[in-house]
C-alpha cells in the first residue's frame, strides 16, 4: 500500500506545483478536524498524499460502490457518507478517529462549489467538533488544476468548539457552521 501511495504522491506532485503555506498551523498530534473550501476532486487526494499525518476523509457513499475503489478506500481509511442525509453510524466513525487523537478531514460544504458563503457549511462538522470537543484546522485551497498549475494550501488558526455558545443547540451548531466557512473565506481573502 505504502508503494502505491507513494506513486501517487510522486505523479501528482508532478501534475501540480503544490505549495503548503502555514502548515506549521495544522496539528502533528492529537484531535483536529481539517475543513476545506471544495472545487475540485483532486483537493481530496492532494491533502491525503501530502499532509504530514494520516488524516481519515469523508468521502461521498457512491465512490464505494464499486467494490476495488471500495476496498482501497476503506484500506486508507475514508468513511462514507450519503450527502442526502448523514446516517448515525458515519456520525459515530468519525468520533471515533477522533478520539482516538486522529485527524479527520471533511469539506463543510458537502459538494464541489466555486464560491464560499456561511450557508454552505452543513451543521454535521459543527455536530462532530463538540461531540469529540475536536479544533477545526481550516483550510484555503487555491488553485485553477490545469495541468502543471500551482495549489496553494493555506492554512489557518484553529478554531475551537467553545468560541460559540448557545443554549439553543441546533443555533450553536449553525453560527459555529458558519464561523468555519467565514475564517476559510478571510484566509482566502488575506493571502
Amino acid at each position: 500500500m505504502k508503494i502505491i501511495l507513494s506513486i501517487a504522491k510522486f505523479f501528482t506532485n508532478i501534475l501540480f506545483n503544490i505549495k503548503f503555506i502555514n502548515l506549521e498551523k495544522f496539528p502533528n498530534t492529537g484531535r483536529v478536524i481539517l475543513c476545506a473550501n471544495h472545487r475540485s476532486f483532486w483537493e481530496p487526494i492532494i491533502l491525503f498524499l501530502n499532509l504530514p499525518r494520516e488524516v481519515s476523509f469523508m468521502s461521498k457513499k457512491e465512490l464505494f460502490k464499486n467494490p476495488i475503489v471500495s476496498w482501497f478506500l476503506k484500506k486508507i481509511k475514508m468513511i462514507p457518507v450519503d450527502r442526502s442525509s448523514t446516517e448515525l453510524s458515519t456520525i459515530k466513525q468519525c468520533i471515533k478517529v477522533l478520539n482516538e487523537e486522529g485527524a479527520l478531514g471533511i469539506f463543510p460544504q458537502g459538494t464541489r462549489k466555486s464560491s464560499i458563503e456561511d450557508e454552505d457549511g452543513k451543521s454535521g462538522v459543527s455536530l462532530i467538533a463538540y461531540k469529540a470537543n475536536a479544533p477545526i484546522s481550516p483550510v484555503y485551497i487555491r488553485s485553477s488544476y490545469k495541468l502543471f498549475s500551482k495549489v496553494e494550501l493555506i492554512f489557518g488558526d484553529l478554531i475551537y468548539p467553545n468560541e460559540i455558545q448557545d443554549e439553543n443547540t441546533k443555533i450553536k451548531y449553525d453560527k459555529f457552521s458558519k464561523l468555519i466557512m467565514q475564517r476559510i473565506r478571510d484566509i482566502g481573502n488575506e493571502s
